[in-house]
């Protein structure tokens, strides 16, 4: 590996993760759509013969021009195909970058040792038992109200810790693979469809 390419990749990656670069891809989608529907407007194909009319009323080179360019079918172009190419892979390098936190996340239950810990949680509450109270019931009940119990216990006490919904912070992984299915169904019909 030369120093460069160290150097290069690292600062790729971070751009691919960055909420900045995707918002300017979305911005830059946006207004290439707009841009598209207009070009669509002014220069219409959807005729007989007008692939050969616009050749006789640009010339060849300039219809050559304006073809490379994509104004013709801007959503086939590949400069509106580099920009869902990079928009995807923004959605799997933010994906891959948070997989790993979000799968124990959701798989698995954090212990908690300390008071302050627990009470700098955004959702807490302080259930005080009474010394008849069994902790045993409680983690039960947890239990039954469909939370993951996990019980740790030493010097004579014993603690537990629940938690629910930790399934639910794979939402996102999921709307990011559906954008994906999207992008990449829309680049397949894009390429290969035809219009008639």
């Amino acid at each position: 590996r030369t120093p460069e390419r160290n150097r290069t990749m690292p600062a790729l990656w971070k751009t691919l993760n960055s909420t900045r670069f995707v918002i300017i891809l979305l911005i830059l989608l946006a207004v290439a759509s707009i841009g598209g529907i207009v070009l669509g407007e002014c220069f219409p194909t959807g005729f007989y013969g007008a692939e050969e009319h616009y050749r006789a009323r640009y010339g060849e080179r300039a219809f050559e021009l304006l073809a490379g360019l994509g104004v013709f079918q801007p959503f086939r172009s590949v400069w509106f195909h580099t920009l869902l190419f990079l928009l995807s892979a923004s959605l799997i390098a933010c994906s891959v970058s948070r997989l790993r936190v979000t799968v124990r996340t959701a798989l698995g239950l954090n212990f908690r040792r300390s008071p302050a810990e627990l009470m700098s949680l955004k959702h807490h509450a302080r259930i005080r038992l009474e010394n008849h109270a069994d902790p045993e019931g409680v983690g039960a009940a947890l239990k039954r109200r469909g939370y993951a119990v996990r019980r740790d216990g030493e010097g004579g006490r014993l603690a537990l810790a629940a938690a629910r919904g930790g399934l639910s912070r794979t939402g996102p992984y999921l709307t990011h693979l559906g954008l994906l299915f999207l992008i990449v169904g829309g680049m397949v019909s894009g390429l290969t469809g035809k219009s008639e």
